[in-house]
């Protein structure tokens, strides 16, 4: 764990300003001992100091309730959900911790993955500058692949069948336009729910700035292209009521787009 990890840990909370709008964090956590301290450690490094964090252990079998509930215990703006029992994948608990929020943003961390201190900063000051009702930034990878991954300025709708352009750890959606959004159970749900917002007519605004770090671990459903094919078409045909042949096209159009996603490094 590195020097400025440690001393984010260790440093105490930073004052609260009511003029500033509060961000609610939702973060899933299952088996996560290894990597959630550098998870939170990142969410209390960051200069935005508004915000709360949901910490949810989804029925853990190691330490993961455990390291939550001692991060909770040093910063008052962490919150820890215990879920009885494993979910078997991040929707439910993301869905738990949405439910229990107050803020007016909503954002998402995994329990492995990591912001840079600037990253809701950043990203609070565009969506209350440009009045954006969603928003996601530029991710590195790191782990099994490392690479840069970065948004186009705006995705609507139709853009996001052909590629699912915004990283789950650095989206942003203002609550108050979306107050009953909510994750459903699927095998690709993050990009299930931005179908479903963007279908209400607003697009997603890209800031190019790298402020997260994404963990792409071998044989994980996201480390490769074609195993997430199943669960697009299943969102295809059943969410987005697309027809046989269109939905196989933008399988084949997801496909294509996504081979060299993490192409450039920044």
């Amino acid at each position: 764990m590195t020097a400025d990890i440690l001393a984010a840990m260790n440093a105490a909370p930073k004052p609260l300003s009511q003029q500033q709008p509060l961000v609610s964090i939702a973060m899933p956590a299952y088996n996560a001992e290894e990597t959630l301290a550098e998870a939170v450690a990142s969410v209390r490094s960051q200069t935005y100091p508004h915000w709360e964090l949901l910490i949810v252990d989804d029925g853990s079998s190691d330490q993961t309730l455990a390291i939550a509930k001692a991060q909770a215990s040093q910063d008052e703006r962490i919150r820890v959900i215990a879920l009885t029992s494993p979910s078997g994948g991040p929707a439910i608990p993301r869905n738990q911790a949405m439910a229990e929020s107050s803020g007016r943003y909503q954002a998402f961390l995994d329990a492995d993955d990591q912001w840079l201190p600037e990253k809701l900063a950043t990203q609070v000051a565009a969506m209350e500058r440009e009045g954006w009702a969603i928003s996601c930034t530029a991710y590195r990878t790191f782990g099994n692949q490392t690479g840069c991954f970065v948004p186009p300025d705006k995705a609507g709708h139709s853009d996001l069948l052909s590629e699912n352009t915004a990283g789950c750890l650095t989206v942003m959606f203002d609550r108050s336009l979306f107050a009953d959004a909510r994750f459903p159970v699927c095998g690709h749900e993050d990009y299930a729910l931005w179908l479903s917002l963007t279908s209400r007519g607003h697009e997603i605004r890209g800031i190019s700035q790298p402020l997260a770090r994404y963990c792409v671990r071998a044989g994980s459903v996201s480390s490769s292209a074609w195993r997430v094919l199943g669960f697009f078409w299943r969102i295809y045909r059943d969410q987005e009521k697309l027809g046989v042949a269109t939905s196989f096209f933008y399988c084949l159009r997801y496909a294509w787009n996504t081979r060299n996603k993490y192409r450039r490094a920044l």
